[in-house]
Order: structure tokens, then sequence, then C-alpha cells
């Protein structure tokens, strides 16, 4: 699911922890967990993917470091 894309989360935005499976045809699923708020953004060592730090919502979970691929982004309606 890495697409390059290194500027995909910035400090401050809301995300939630999004492991998925990729298989052909119907095995493949993406299961929705905690949510937190990104407070570091880089890129790994590679240059191969973006390197996320997560302060998360539940007071039992460490902030972490952790591949972009992970995690999806929570943005609001704008219609709202």
């Amino acid at each position: 699911m890495s697409q390059n894309n290194f500027d995909k989360f910035e400090v401050g935005d809301l995300v939630m922890y999004a492991p998925y499976y990729i298989d052909e045809g119907d095995g493949s699923w993406v299961m929705s967990g905690d949510i937190g708020v990104v407070v570091q953004a880089r890129i790994d060592e590679t240059k191969s993917y973006q390197v996320v730090k997560v302060q998360w919502a539940n007071e039992g979970i460490q902030p972490v470091d952790m591949s972009s691929d992970v995690l999806k982004k929570i943005t609001l309606d704008k219609q709202l």
C-alpha cells in the first residue's frame, strides 16, 4: 500500500491505526483501531517510507514510531 507519498501525514493530523491485508480477490481487509494525533513525521534513513510518531488517545498506549502505511488520516466532511 506504500505510495511513496512522503508527506502523507503532518504533525497535528488525527489518525486511526488501520492495519491491512492485501490479497488477490475477496481476501483483502482493513481493520480499524485506536485513534491518536501525529506528533512527529520524518522519512526513514533509506528514503523508502514515512515514519510517524503518534500520541494515542488511549492513556495506556505510549507514543510509538510506525510506518505511515498502517495509519489512516481522519478528516471531517466539509459539508457539516
